[in-house]
C-alpha cells in the first residue's frame, strides 16, 4: 500500500478501507462515544491525512501510522465538540492523562516523550501494559476493559489510576514535570 501511495494510485483507498477501516472506525467511535456521522467524516479525514503525508513520509508500520492519524483526527473532533459545549461535560481520555503528561512544545518534544512512554511501557507487566495501551491508545471504555479483563469497572478504574501515578513518577525520574 505504501508503494501505491508513492505512485499516487487512488485505488489505495479501497485497500486501506479493507485492511484498516474497521480498526480505525473503532478507534474513532470509542473516542467520539459511538457517533456514527462523525466517524464517517473522520474516516475521510484519516484517508486524506494518509494521502497528504505519504509521500514524503515512509512509515515502518502503515497500520500504526493510520491508527495514529485516526486517533488524532478523532481527538481533534472531540476537542471541537467539547469546546463548543455540544455534548455537556465529559471526561476525555486525554484529560485523564493531562495530570501526568507535560504539554509538548514542538515535534521534537513529542518524539522524545513517545520514546520515554515506550520505555515506561516496558517496565510494566504484560496485563498492565495491554490495559494502558487499550485505554490510552485505542480508547477502550472502562466498561469494555472490565469485560475483557474479567474485572469490575471499579477495579479497572483503580488500576488505571495507579498506572497514571506510576507514569507520573516515571516521568519525574526522567526529569519531566507537568
Amino acid at each position: 500500500m505504501i508503494e501505491k501511495l508513492f505512485a499516487r494510485s487512488e485505488d489505495v483507498f479501497t485497500d486501506m478501507e479493507a485492511a484498516y477501516g474497521k480498526l480505525c472506525s473503532r478507534i474513532i467511535r470509542q473516542i467520539l462515544n459511538q457517533d456514527r456521522e462523525d466517524t464517517r467524516e473522520c474516516m475521510n479525514d484519516v484517508y486524506l491525512g494518509v494521502w497528504n503525508t505519504i509521500p514524503p513520509q515512509r512509515p515502518q508500520s502503515l497500520q500504526a501510522y493510520i491508527c495514529k492519524i485516526a486517533r488524532n483526527v478523532a481527538l481533534k473532533k472531540l476537542e471541537y465538540h467539547t469546546s463548543q459545549k455540544r455534548h455537556g461535560t465529559t471526561v476525555s481520555i486525554q484529560e485523564e492523562l493531562d495530570a501526568c503528561l507535560p504539554p509538548a512544545k514542538n515535534e521534537y518534544d513529542e518524539l522524545e516523550l513517545a520514546e520515554i512512554m515506550n520505555q515506561f511501557l516496558e517496565t510494566l507487566d504484560r496485563e498492565s501494559r495491554i490495559l494502558f495501551v487499550r485505554r490510552y491508545w485505542y480508547a477502550d471504555s472502562v466498561e469494555e476493559l472490565a469485560k475483557n479483563f474479567g474485572y469490575s469497572k471499579n477495579h479497572i478504574s483503580v488500576k488505571l489510576g495507579r498506572l497514571r501515578k506510576k507514569l507520573k513518577k516515571y516521568l519525574e525520574k526522567e526529569d519531566i514535570y507537568v
